[in-house]
C-alpha cells in the first residue's frame, strides 16, 4: 500500500500572452505573483513553474510550440496571436508531460490565466463565425479531445481563471476542462479591486488547494482503513474524520457554467479524432444551446464584473460532509494511492 503522507504540490502556471491580453495583462500579471507568493508562502512542500502561453502563426510551415517556460513574470508583454483560439491544448500538453515526471503521489495542478480557448471548437459564439486557423487542432495535433484526456492520464486538475469579457467558447472550453479535471473556472477582473486589497483570485485558489492538501494529509492517520474502499467509503472515513477533529472544509463554487459543458464532455470522452469531437459538439450547440451564469451570494472573496453581467469566486467554509466535491475529490485521489 502507497503511504499517503504529506504530499508534495506540483503546480504549472500558464499565463495566456497574445495580442488579446493587452488591456488585462498587467492585471494578469499581478494575479499570477499573487498566486505565486501565496502558494510558496504555504507551509506545504508546492513546487510551481510559470509559462508564457501564446499562439501558432499561420504563415510559417514549420510550428515551433508557442510556450514559452520559467519565463519572468515582470517580462512578459502581450503580443502575437491573430485569430481568436490560442495554443491553449498544446499548453496543457506540456504541462502534462513535465507534472508526469513528478512525483506519482503529488497533488498536480494546472492553472492557466487567459481570455480565449483551445484550437478546433465550433464556432458558436452568439452566431457570429470566429476565425481559427487551425479548426482541426494544432498543428502539432495537439486537440481539444486529447489535451482534456491527458490531463485526467496525468491525474492533474485544471482551474481556470478566465481573464476580460467572457466569450461563449470560452466559457464553454473553460467550464468543460475543469469540470471533467475537477477543477473550476474563477472570473478574473482586476479593475474592481482596492489598491492595497489582497488578490481574491490568488486567496481563493490558495485556501482551497491548501484545504485539498490537508485532507490528503488528514487521511495519513487512516491510511489502513483505506485499503480496497471505494471512493464514497474514503469519502466518508474522510468526512467523519474531519468532523470528529472539529475541522471545516473549503469548498470552492465557480460562477461560469455554460449548459453546454456535460455535452461537450460527453463529445470528448465519445469522440475518435477532433473532426468527431467537433461534429458532435457541433451538433449540440445547433440545437439552440445558449450560455447562462451561475450567481452565489455566500462569503464571496472576489466579485468581478464582466461585460454586463455580476459574476463570483466563491469559497465557503462548511461542515465536513461525503457528499461534497472537495472531499469527493480528495477521496478520488486517495483511492488511486492504495
Amino acid at each position: 500500500m502507497t503511504t499517503l503522507s504529506l504530499p508534495s504540490v506540483e503546480i504549472i502556471l500558464g499565463v495566456d500572452t497574445t495580442g488579446s491580453m493587452q488591456a488585462v495583462i498587467n492585471n494578469a500579471i499581478s494575479t499570477a505573483q499573487a498566486i505565486e507568493t501565496k502558494l510558496k508562502d504555504s507551509h506545504f512542500n508546492v513546487h510551481l513553474s510559470i509559462a508564457g502561453v501564446n499562439d501558432f502563426s499561420p504563415i510559417h510551415v514549420e510550428h515551433e510550440s508557442p510556450i514559452e517556460w520559467n519565463v519572468n513574470l515582470d517580462a512578459i508583454t502581450a503580443h502575437g496571436g491573430g485569430d481568436t483560439p490560442e495554443a491553449y491544448s498544446t499548453f496543457i500538453d506540456e504541462a502534462c508531460t513535465r507534472l508526469e515526471k513528478t512525483n506519482d503521489n503529488a497533488i498536480r495542478i494546472i492553472i492557466l490565466i487567459g481570455d480565449s480557448y483551445g484550437h478546433g471548437m465550433p464556432p458558436i459564439q452568439n452566431g457570429r463565425n470566429h476565425i481559427d486557423n487551425f479548426s482541426d487542432g494544432d498543428p502539432n495535433g495537439i486537440t481539444i479531445p486529447s489535451s482534456m484526456k491527458r490531463m485526467k492520464e496525468a491525474k492533474t486538475t485544471f482551474y481556470y481563471v478566465l481573464a476580460g469579457k467572457a466569450t461563449e467558447n470560452s466559457e464553454l472550453w473553460g467550464a468543460a476542462n475543469a469540470k471533467y479535471t475537477n477543477g473550476a473556472v474563477i472570473p478574473m477582473n482586476i479593475n474592481d479591486f482596492k489598491e492595497g486589497e489582497e488578490n481574491p483570485v490568488a486567496k481563493t485558489l490558495s485556501m482551497y488547494i491548501e484545504g485539498q492538501v490537508s485532507m490528503i494529509s488528514a487521511l495519513n492517520s487512516k491510511k489502513n482503513e483505506l485499503e480496497g474502499k471505494s471512493v464514497d467509503e474514503i469519502a466518508k472515513i474522510l468526512a467523519d474524520f474531519m468532523n470528529e477533529k472539529g475541522k471545516k472544509i473549503a469548498e470552492l463554487s465557480e460562477t461560469v457554467e455554460h449548459s453546454a459543458t456535460d455535452a461537450m464532455i460527453d463529445s470528448v470522452d465519445s469522440s475518435t479524432s477532433n473532426t468527431s469531437f467537433y461534429r458532435s459538439l457541433g451538433t449540440v450547440l445547433d440545437s439552440g444551446m445558449t450560455s447562462s451564469m451561475r450567481h452565489y451570494s455566500n462569503d464571496t472573496v472576489g466579485h468581478f464584473r464582466g461585460g454586463t453581467r455580476d459574476v463570483s469566486a466563491t469559497i465557503e467554509t462548511l461542515e465536513a460532509d461525503s457528499r461534497l466535491p472537495s472531499i469527493q475529490r480528495v477521496a478520488s485521489l486517495a483511492s488511486q494511492r492504495v
